[in-house]
């Protein structure tokens, strides 16, 4: 620890110093902080490459977030699932009048059961269009066609 004089007294003598202690992190202390930093980013890299692989879904993380997410900005955590970009990512939280940038440890109880279902009805949708492939795109402009065809008639 050291000590640093700040300056001098003014209800008092002139010449009695203020002193104040003050801790100056050490060496140590920074090396923790870059460990601490580091473990926390590889828990996140873990978690995205789960989330995009399929084992974990964004809703779980929402409903209830490790340790290492808390203060992981939403719109990173919605792009780290497969098929979301940036711009899925700020339509989806605009219309839910969140901002991208808030941590998840911020989010209210209300806002993650908001959330969650959403996310997870985005998902089950995905995954029945994936799973339908060409098909569903093709089938969906026959559709298409098919109501226009009736309406001009």
């Amino acid at each position: 620890m050291v000590v640093v004089e700040v300056g001098s007294r003014r209800n008092g003598p002139e010449d009695t110093p203020i002193t104040r202690s003050a801790a100056i992190p050490t060496n140590t202390r920074r090396l923790e902080a870059l460990a601490r930093a580091n473990q926390i980013r590889r828990a996140r890299a873990t978690l995205k490459r789960r989330i995009a692989a399929g084992e974990l879904s964004a809703a779980d993380v929402i409903l209830t977030p490790p340790l290492e997410a808390t203060s992981w900005p939403l719109g990173e955590l919605l792009v780290s699932q497969r098929a979301w970009g940036r711009a899925r990512s700020a339509k989806f939280l605009r219309s839910n009048r969140i901002s991208e940038q808030k941590p998840l440890g911020e989010l209210t109880e209300r806002q993650r059961r908001l959330l969650a279902p959403q996310l997870a009805a985005h998902s089950r949708a995905l995954d029945v269009d994936e799973a339908l492939g060409p098909c569903s795109t093709a089938l969906g402009e026959q559709a298409r066609a098919s109501v226009g065809s009736h309406a001009a008639t």
